[in-house]
Parts: C-alpha cells; structure tokens; sequence
C-alpha cells in the first residue's frame, strides 16, 4: 500500500550531501526495494556540543559538535543498502541533510523541543550479519555527529516596496501577477526574490502567508488580491475599493498555506474593469512566510 504525508507518524527527514534542502525526504516515505525504510525515531535524543564540561583539572570546556542519535526497533538490508548505497554514496560515513528534533529527550525537558533542520556526518554501523541475525536486525541506532544547524524552530522570508512610484497598467478582470516589490528583505530557510515578486520555501511544511499593502490607482475601482502558489490561485483573497478622488487604499491578506520545497509564492491581482483600462501602482507593501511550528 502506498504512504503519504499524512500517514508519517515520526517527521524526520533525510537527503545526501550538505545544504540538500530539495532532497530531504520524510524517512517513513523512503521505499527501499519493495518496502518502506524502518521508521526512526529521534527519540535518542540531541547533545548540545557547546554545553560545557568539567574536565578531571576542574576547568571547564566545550564538549564539541552536537550530536543526534536515531533509534529503530529493527532494520532490514534493503534498509542498510539505501543508505549505504544512496545517501552515503557507497560509504560507511559521510555527509547528511537531516530534519530532527531538538533536545527530544527525557532528561532535557525543562528545555522546548524544537525541530531543526542541519547539516552532519552520519556514520553506519557495519553491515548486519545476516547468518546471525536472519531478515531484521533489532535495535539498530543511527549516530549523526558534527551537527550543524542551519535552521531552527522556524523559517521565513520577506519581500517588498517602500516608496513606490511604479505603475501596473491596463489591468482588468482576468487576476495577473503583482509586479511592485522591489527589496528582497530578512529570510531563513526562503528564497526571498523581488525581481520575481516571489517568496520560495526550501523545506516542505506549512506557512503563514501575510501580504498588505497601500495603493493609489486612475479610476474607481473594485480590485481583488490573492495568494498563488505555482501560479494557481487559492482560497485566500481580499478585496480593496477605490473611487476617482485618488489617495491611498490599504489591504491586508494572510492564510495558512501547506507548501512543498521549491513552491513558488506571489500575489495575483485583479479588477473589476472590463475594458482593461485601470492601473494600479503601490507605495509601500510587503509579503512574508513564516513556518508554522512543528
């Protein structure tokens, strides 16, 4: 039977090489062969390598790299040869994307869990003996050191226009791309992209969507705004009226969008002008994704 996103019980995440965001995979939707990788678990729990230590001397000193241990009841050879094979590259130890929780352990619960998405060297135990330990090999552990986080907790990005003069002509009642953002803002784990009027997750997952702005335009006019995602436009739409005494116009739109990495997000734009004849120019406006917690 096919897995989907909504049968993953445990999120974590896995792609060959560093800074793979577009690689990264849920673990539990992994097929290897004819099945599904083994479900691992995170809950081995997170170091802190910058924690420090005491020394026998009595002096102080960081413990190193963070370090992140992923349990499996079992494991099968088909589970071990992926690994081996596809994300290290034919290696017993190498470089690894992951997505893992933070501090998911019992003796750190006075700290919030947070998932992370980082950067590591994931090392393989040797390969099962398969004379001793027949298809499944039981409580098999998954060592990543050297973490290096790249994103924690949330991600988020940002575009927009201060002070704009640029006019967007001749629009009318089929909705077209909004062209007025000229600054690529703050942005953690999103391709901010003001030249393409865009905002571009890396990771999967799901993200506030909050776009306003203030707009004067040559006519009265009803205009609509809108999310869209690869161009597609969704539920989430508002509409601003003008009339012909110009001054400024203020929207405001946000929603919750489920995104996949690499969606491309933008705001559409419409109105109720058959003819084709209104122009719109906005002054100052913005457009951010922030990543919904975990």
């Amino acid at each position: 039977m096919n897995k989907s996103v909504v049968d993953v019980i445990i999120k974590t995440m896995i792609a060959p090489g560093y800074n793979n965001y577009s690689g990264l995979q849920y673990t539990e939707l992994i097929k290897t062969d004819f099945q599904y990788l083994s479900q691992m678990d995170y809950v081995g729990g997170y170091r802190d390598g910058s924690e420090d230590k005491v020394m026998g001397d009595g002096v102080s000193t960081p413990d190193g790299y963070d370090v992140v241990l992923w349990k499996t009841p079992t494991i099968t050879m088909s589970d071990w040869n992926y690994l081996y094979r596809t994300v290290l590259k034919y290696s017993r130890s190498g470089k690894v994307t992951i997505r893992t929780k933070k501090f998911a352990a019992p003796d750190r619960q006075s700290i919030p869990d947070t998932w992370v998405i980082a950067n590591a060297i994931l090392t393989l135990p040797p390969q099962p003996d398969t004379s001793r330990s027949g298809f499944g090999f039981p409580q098999f552990d998954l060592v990543f050191t050297r973490i290096s986080v790249l994103h924690e907790d949330k991600m988020y990005g940002e575009i927009y226009v201060k002070n704009g003069s640029t006019e967007q002509p001749n629009l009318d009642t089929t909705p077209v791309k909004l062209t007025a953002f000229a600054v690529d803002g703050e942005s953690s784990g999103i391709i901010p992209s003001h030249s393409n009027d865009s905002l571009t997750p890396l990771v999967d997952g799901k993200y506030k969507a909050s776009f306003s702005c203030g707009f004067t335009c040559t006519a009265s006019t009803i205009w609509i705004f809108a999310f869209a995602v690869n161009g597609v436009i969704g539920n989430f739409q508002i509409p601003g009226e003008s009339n012909a005494i110009p001054g400024i116009v203020n929207v405001a739109l946000s929603g919750i969008l489920d995104l996949q990495a690499n969606d491309v997000v933008t705001v559409y734009v419409k109105s109720n002008d058959g003819g084709g004849t209104a122009d719109i120019t906005v002054t100052n406006g913005q457009l951010s994704l922030i990543s919904v917690r975990a």
